[in-house]
C-alpha cells in the first residue's frame, strides 16, 4: 500500500473468523514435495528469476522480501490446481526468522504464520479488538 503524502494512515488491529477452506498447507509434506517441480517450471518460464532479499539496510541472513518464493508458491498452486482440478482457497506457511530464541536452538526469536486468503469467502467475519480491560487478570 502506497499512501500519498497527503494521506493519513492510521493503523489498528483487526481479528477475523477464517476457514482455510481447500488450504495450500505447507506445513504439510504433499504441498512441500511440490515445490521442486514449482521451482524448475517457474525458473524455466521467468529467465531471470528474482533472489530472496531484505529491504534495504536490513542486514540478515533471513531475506525477508520473498520473491522468489512467492513465484514458486504460486507457480505450485497453479501446477496443482491443473492437475487435481481444483482450486485453493487459502495458503499457509510457517517462517522461521530472527537469530536463534538460544544457544543451538532450531527455534528462531521471530518464528511466525503467514496466511494469504486468496477466496474472500473464507472470510466469515471480522472485528476491531476490544481494548484490555487492565482491572482483570490476563487470560
Amino acid at each position: 500500500f502506497n499512501a500519498s503524502p497527503s494521506m493519513k494512515v492510521s493503523s489498528a488491529v483487526v481479528g477475523a473468523i477464517i476457514d482455510l477452506g481447500n488450504c495450500f498447507d505447507l506445513l504439510e509434506a504433499r504441498f512441500l514435495r511440490a515445490l521442486p517441480e514449482a521451482y524448475r517450471v517457474a525458473a524455466s518460464t521467468h529467465p531471470s528469476l528474482p533472489q530472496n532479499r531484505n529491504p534495504k539496510g536490513v542486514d540478515s541472513e533471513d531475506k525477508v522480501v520473498r520473491l522468489r518464493d512467492n513465484i514458486v508458491i504460486t507457480t505450485a498452486i497453479w501446477l496443482l490446481e491443473e492437475q487435481w482440478e481444483t482450486q485453493f482457497d487459502s495458503v499457509r506457511s510457517v517462517f522461521p526468522e530472527g537469530q536463534p530464541a538460544y544457544p543451538g536452538a532450531g527455534v528462531r526469536a521471530q518464528n511466525h504464520v503467514q496466511i494469504c486468503i486468496r477466496n474472500p469467502n473464507c472470510i466469515k467475519g471480522f472485528f476491531h479488538v476490544r481494548n484490555w480491560d487492565p482491572t482483570h487478570p490476563a487470560v
